[in-house]
């Protein structure tokens, strides 16, 4: 129907109800690849995001066999076949992408207010459903840092958490994806 479908067409027990898909814009983004590129697209596709996961993931700790041994391990798991159609794919990187911003002995600059209302706000619409482990970095990188900083640094964080949620509810579900 070239729309987010507003009722459940697919299961017997629930046809017709109200349903919205928490993944919308991965349906949308593996429809338009697989259009395009076929079914070597989306394999294609998968390993470019597992790749630019863990690239992005191993200088964040390069002195570390814990955290590489970690990354490779995830990245393996990225690369399952059964990621190939569906959103979990993006999982992976979000996650990178979050702790590339909220490195622990880094201080949050204001630029990254904005760096995770764009990450959630994706998240929230690529998988929804996981989208709250973002929510959960964020409140403990929040929490870690206001336990001993200064108040500037408690705003920041403050408002970086406060973007996060307002990203979040930026989906079909709103809110609703919590429960």
């Amino acid at each position: 129907d070239h729309a987010i479908p507003k009722s459940d067409s697919f299961s017997y027990t629930m046809a017709g109800h109200p349903w919205t898909p928490n993944s919308w814009l991965a349906d949308v983004a593996f429809f338009l690849l697989h259009s395009f590129l076929g079914p070597w697209g989306l394999i294609i596709f998968k390993s470019a995001v597992a790749a630019l996961a863990f690239a992005l993931l191993v200088p964040v700790s390069p002195t570390s066999p814990l955290t590489t041994a970690t990354v490779l391990c995830l990245g393996a798991m990225a690369s399952w076949t059964g990621f190939t159609e569906t959103p979990a794919i993006f999982d992976l990187l979000m996650i990178a992408l979050l702790i590339r911003i909220l490195i622990p002995r880094r201080a949050i600059r204001w630029s990254s207010v904005f760096e995770v209302a764009v990450i959630m706000l994706l998240w929230a619409n690529l998988h929804g459903s996981r989208a709250v482990v973002g929510l959960w970095m964020v409140l403990i990188k929040t929490v870690a840092v206001s336990l001993h900083t200064k108040d500037g640094q408690r705003l920041k964080n403050a408002v970086v958490l406060a973007v996060a949620v307002l990203a979040y509810a930026c989906n079909p579900h709103g809110l609703g994806l919590l429960s």
